[in-house]
């Protein structure tokens, strides 16, 4: 078997190891209780569903000021970056409300995962070890445990970092 269908079949596993572990917030139509997802960040990506087509894309390169977060912060240009993930905007655009949060978490542990999988072939690792590797990343309780506290950003965060 090639290595290229090897390493496809470990990022398959991965993902579907993912989907099992965490099936019970990713196929309901309940929100993940947790106060910076029901208190913040739920707010902040409800508008885009009401987004056309057209303005999916559209980039507003504009600092300003969100009123709803922790009672009003400057965004300093930083919610501009942003706006440049563009499978985020789709994956907020696509997937209904409230799963779509808990979709992009576990994205984001599939991407932190596959990101451990590769470092560790490049280093010269063993494809099993390899994998071993990325589905420990992926659902280890330290970063398992953030989606109980609502660090959704933080889950992004560390998965490129």
């Amino acid at each position: 078997m090639s290595e290229r269908k090897q390493t496809l079949i470990c990022l398959s596993l991965l993902s579907a190891a993912l989907v099992l572990l965490f099936g019970k917030i990713l196929f309901t139509d309940q929100i993940i209780r947790a106060p910076d997802i029901t208190n913040e960040f739920y707010w902040m990506i409800k508008q885009f569903k009401e987004l056309s087509p057209g303005e999916l894309f559209n980039i507003k390169l504009k600092a300003g000021w969100d009123l709803y977060i922790n009672s009003g912060t400057t965004d300093n240009g930083g919610l501009v970056s942003l706006q440049f993930l563009l499978y985020r905007t789709l994956m907020f655009w696509l997937i209904p409300e409230p799963a779509n949060i808990a979709w992009f978490i576990v994205f984001h542990l599939f991407m932190g995962g596959a990101g451990t999988f590769f470092l560790c072939r490049v280093i010269g690792c063993s494809l099993p070890a390899s994998f071993l590797a990325g589905l420990i990343f992926a659902a280890a309780p330290e970063i398992a445990t953030l989606i109980n506290a609502g660090h959704v950003q933080k889950i992004a965060t560390i998965s490129f970092a």
